[in-house]
């Protein structure tokens, strides 16, 4: 059975004075239906989010197309027209279709009606996509490069431009499937991806819950994202309850489950990025990686980094560094969660054995003690130097993982 928006609640004042008033759900699929209230339909929801695009959950779903700058809306593609596109900094195409779930329409067809836009899209360079958007538009010129270089001044057009034709020519898209109360079961979802697989996609599929703050005109927003992809060389789709897995074949096989290799567009990102600057170090840091896994310390790909996360309980987040595209390794984070406990000489002991194992490191000890990181020639220390000795630099982790446990005990 799917799950569903719980109403969420608003308490007046101290929780003493009981005073607690419930929001109004608003079901935007029923004002579908009702054509002589319609209040609120697709195109409300189209418009909604291409004036608000923040409200899309894109950083949990894949980094590597967060932020989301909107760029039109109908696009025309010979698949049919597209609700929404967004773009990225980095050249990543983002293509939404909104859909109230109770629009007959809206069953099956909007998820392969989605996945044929993304067919499309990956048979066109970038010219033709910038004819498209002149087409819906009326604005001529380099219109999804000026969408860009308005919010983010200083960015290459040639280097965006040929982002985006790699992104076309690879398949790498971003298609949410937008709506609310969505009830399609995973089963047909997983047999539409299986169909496209040959497509280097992510999917997500987004929940909007709308509802109407009493005596006012206000209203809450809660997204939630049902189900989502992860991108692998070899795709192969399972569907577990409301979580779509892809896997590769031969993990399938060994049932490996601790090795599992699922990779998210940003971690395949963030490898093509750092191998431009040190694609020697990639091999021992993947290997790296698998062996922290046993600390569990998980590889967090962001927009831009590598962070390597603890978490000793459910309120505390450690990361043990955070590297770069660039292959260089900010170490001060770990001194935040020691800091947060009270414990700041516990990130600083971090930081001394950590620059005991590189030759040539020091602690740069910043006037923050927040700030303290391991530093070698005057900067922050390189990812091959990070890994000169990653049994030590095990070690390491695991004694601070001890301070740290006994300091919450």
């Amino acid at each position: 059975m799917s799950k569903q928006h719980t109403c969420p609640l608003i308490l007046d004042g101290k929780p003493e004075n009981n005073n607690i008033r419930k929001l109004e759900k608003i079901n935007l699929a029923s004002s579908y239906e009702n054509k002589s209230k319609k209040l609120y339909d697709e195109a409300w929801v189209q418009n909604l989010i291409h004036n608000n695009p923040s409200l899309l959950p894109i950083e949990e779903l894949e980094p590597a197309f967060f932020p989301l700058f909107p760029v039109c809306k109908e696009l025309k593609t010979p698949a049919g027209y597209l609700d929404n596109l967004f773009v990225s900094e980095g050249g990543y195409l983002t293509l939404v279709e909104c859909k109230l779930w109770k629009n007959p329409e809206a069953r099956r067809e909007v998820i392969g009606q989605a996945l044929d836009y993304a067919k499309e899209f990956s048979k066109w360079q970038y010219e033709d996509l910038s004819r498209a958007i002149t087409r819906s538009t009326g604005k001529s010129g380099n219109f999804l490069y000026e969408v860009i270089s308005r919010e983010i001044p200083g960015v290459d057009e040639a280097i965006f431009v040929d982002s985006v034709n790699r992104n076309l020519r690879r398949g790498r898209f971003l298609i949410l499937i937008v709506g609310d109360g969505i009830r399609e079961g995973v089963e047909t979802i997983s047999g539409f991806l299986q169909k496209h697989a040959g497509i280097n996609f992510t999917f997500g599929l987004v929940e909007l819950g709308f509802f109407k703050v009493p005596g006012v005109e206000q209203y809450i927003i809660q997204p939630r994202i049902l189900a989502r992809t992860y991108i692998i060389e070899r795709l192969i789709i399972k569907a577990e309850g409301l979580d779509l897995k892809v896997e590769t074949e031969e993990i399938i096989n060994k049932d490996a489950a601790k090795t599992s290799q699922r990779m998210i567009l940003s971690e395949e990102h963030f490898y093509e990025e750092l191998s431009k600057y040190d694609q020697l170090s990639i091999k021992s840091l993947k290997q790296f990686i698998e062996e922290i896994k046993e600390l569990d310390i998980s590889p967090v790909f962001g927009n831009s980094s590598l962070n390597l996360r603890w978490m000793p309980d459910d309120n505390l987040k450690m990361n043990f560094g955070s590297i770069n595209k660039k292959g260089f390794v900010n170490t001060s984070p770990a001194n935040w969660a020691p800091a947060k406990i009270g414990k700041i000489d516990i990130g600083h002991q971090y930081q001394e054995q950590l620059a005991n194992i590189i030759a040539g490191a020091y602690v740069r000890k910043h006037k923050n003690p927040n700030h303290w990181e391991v530093h070698k020639n005057n900067q922050r220390i390189k990812l091959a130097d990070f890994l000169t000795d990653t049994s030590r630099l095990i070690t390491v982790i695991l004694a601070i993982q001890k301070e740290i446990e006994s300091a919450l005990s």
